[in-house]
């Protein structure tokens, strides 16, 4: 409500709300007027970078349970038109045969090695979750203490 009239310049009704003077609420309005609204601008000019897990901890039915961040990876795969190529013998001269079964093999080799990067991420979040549970169940809400 206070930003609301503030941002409607009704600084009578803010004094009166305040009990003071207009003169009081503009002083108030130019110091207000005068911040850095990206007050840590001044010591870096990049970009600030976002974290993306690898995993969630959620809590389903009182059991804590491991969620993988797939996002991004989800849908990779080889296209179909591309295996049906191969397939087709008399389709392709010998060069691009060879090119793209190299490919082929190579989309392969990069599924296995993301599958098998999940399962050790699943593996050593479950590692963490089974030393760490009650850190994962402690209420994080403000007024909660964090000793």
């Amino acid at each position: 409500m206070v930003f609301d009239l503030l941002e409607k310049n009704k600084y009578k009704q803010l004094a009166s709300r305040f009990k003071t003077s207009i003169e009081d609420i503009l002083r108030a309005v130019n110091v207000i007027k005068g911040l850095e609204p990206k007050p840590g601008s001044s010591y870096s000019s990049e970009e600030a970078v976002h974290v993306i897990p690898d995993v969630y901890i959620e809590e389903s039915d009182g059991k804590l349970i491991i969620l993988l961040n797939d996002e991004g990876i989800r849908g990779l795969n080889f296209q179909n038109y591309y295996r049906k190529l191969l397939a087709n013998k008399k389709a392709l001269g010998a060069e691009e045969q060879h090119f793209l079964e190299e490919k082929l093999r190579s989309a392969v080799w990069l599924l296995k090695s993301l599958d098998q990067r999940n399962k050790t991420i699943y593996r050593v979040a479950e590692s963490i979750l089974k030393f760490q549970e009650d850190f994962f169940r402690r209420d994080w809400s403000i007024s909660s203490p964090l000793i």
